[in-house]
């Protein structure tokens, strides 16, 4: 009898021992590959994710003198190496997101680019949809970014099982990637036979551009163009209550945070005013409360105004020639604040 129990423990501890190999293995294997995958999302987006690699870099050398913020029309137009270069001086990164609400650009400055990057000068670039609480997009945008993992641990709104998730992670590479190993091109990456990329969030340079769109030139207006901002961004467009609220609430925390805060009305089409409900009324409504909440606010207010559409890749983003024109006038603005 007392063999016969014997056996099936011995037959379980040898089982256990197997099981504990592999896991041990697998572990290892993964924490000396784990530069062949790409990071788990833990923002909503890949570029936030991607980009919050970078922020984290920065700091770690010391952060960022001057950083940008806004939605992908700053994205886009902010070329941090068309800034007047000055010896010895932190670097400027342009941390901009796209498809940014004024919430999250709100959020993710306050939470993520300024306390990391402690910049001494931000840009703040916007455009009359992010006053519009009426843009369908930004309310599913906003959603996904207050709900995302990486938002909540940052505001320190985690639940419990976020909390264990988390540290688990940071105590296994095979849990943290663990999704990311279920997709066989990445399994074959680890193994060393595969060629997936490695992050498949690079569409902005190590500056935070992104560049998609700088080669791009508008020749054509299309219907559907028009009918993809008259029902999101322009829909309906009115100055919100909130969207104000929060704009002022961000420029009063950059004026308590940095030293020189520079608030951007960006440049547009004129395809984008007539788009607009009012047209030029409109903007102009939107220029005045840009230039009231900066003045309210310590911020300095800058309308580019419309631009030629040979400047822009599409309706709403400068392309190469247009950033390179935005980066002389914001390096004319950003000297007459004493920024470098």
């Amino acid at each position: 009898m007392a063999e016969s129990v014997v056996r099936p423990r011995a037959r379980w501890l040898r089982v256990v021992v197997v099981v504990l190999a592999v896991f041990c293995m697998a572990e290892v294997t993964v924490r000396a590959r784990a530069d062949t995958l790409i990071e788990p999302q833990l923002w909503p987006s890949p570029e936030q994710t991607y980009k919050s690699q970078q922020i984290g870099a920065l700091a770690a050398n010391g952060g960022a003198s001057l950083i940008a913020i806004g939605s992908s029309t700053v994205d886009a137009a902010f070329d941090a190496d068309l800034l007047t270069p000055v010896a010895d001086a932190r670097p400027a990164y342009n941390a901009a997101t796209g498809g940014a609400s004024l919430v999250i650009s709100a959020g993710w400055s306050e939470f993520e680019a300024v306390p990391r990057l402690k910049p001494d000068t931000v840009v703040v670039g916007i455009t009359s949809r992010e006053m519009n609480p009426n843009d369908p997009q930004q309310d599913a945008f906003t959603h996904d970014f207050l709900s995302s993992r990486a938002f909540r641990y940052a505001t320190g709104t985690e639940n419990t099982m976020e909390v264990i998730e988390r540290r688990v992670e940071d105590a296994s590479a095979l849990f943290r990637y663990r999704t990311i190993l279920r997709q066989p091109q990445y399994m074959k990456n680890l193994l060393g036979i595969g060629n997936a990329p490695r992050d498949g969030s690079r569409a902005s340079n190590d500056n935070g551009q992104r560049t998609m769109y700088l080669p791009r030139v508008l020749d054509k207006v299309t219907p559907d163009m028009k009918r993809h901002y008259t029902t999101t961004g322009l829909y309906k467009w009115e100055l919100g209550r909130d969207e104000v609220g929060t704009l002022s609430r961000l420029l009063a925390f950059l004026d308590a945070n940095v030293t020189n805060v520079l608030l951007v009305s960006m440049p547009i089409t004129r395809y984008y005013v007539s788009w607009s409900p009012n047209g030029q009324a409109d903007i102009d409504s939107f220029n005045a409360e840009m230039r009231g909440l900066a003045d309210a606010n310590g911020a300095k207010f800058l309308d580019a105004g419309v631009w030629p559409t040979e400047l822009f890749a599409d309706i709403g983003h400068l392309n190469r020639a247009g950033s390179a024109r935005f980066m002389e006038t914001i390096n004319t603005e950003l000297r007459s604040l004493g920024w470098r």
